[in-house]
């Protein structure tokens, strides 16, 4: 697998009258599947946002595409209609059955190697509220 890479998240939200309305955020650009940084990195948000319960689905789109979105000449919703395939970025992080291999291993290593870093916060970090602070007195 090579090529670019651009990473979405998808904000599902119900207006009042019902309807539900889509809001995305382009959190990575720029990442390439030939550069095991960014393929690891990819792994451990893919990590990160399974544990939260978020839906992690992958869609292929040609390369002059992801470039106009990067550049802010496209939109979201209308390259989901240009679509060519689907793939699983779960699988960097739970191969299916007998398809594993020495690369998706690395990957995977490389990523946990970013979630235990002490400046990544993880998905139930993100979830548990911060303590209070303690007044002067300790109290």
């Amino acid at each position: 697998m090579d090529g670019p890479l651009c990473l979405v998240y998808e904000e599902t939200i119900e207006g009042l009258d019902g309807m539900e309305r889509s809001r995305y955020w382009l959190l990575a650009d720029g990442w390439t599947m030939g550069h095991a940084p960014c393929v690891e990195n990819l792994a451990a948000v893919v990590h990160v946002a399974q544990q939260a319960g978020v839906l992690v689905v992958g869609k292929e789109l040609r390369a002059p595409d992801l470039v106009r979105l990067q550049e802010g000449q496209a939109v979201v919703p209308e390259l989901l209609q240009r679509t060519r395939g689907s793939w699983y970025p779960t699988d960097l992080v739970n191969p299916p059955p007998q398809h594993d291999s020495p690369w998706r291993q690395a990957m995977w290593h490389g990523g946990q190697g970013l979630l235990a870093r002490p400046d990544t916060v993880t998905a139930s970090q993100a979830a548990t509220p911060a303590a209070e602070p303690l007044d002067q007195a300790g109290q």
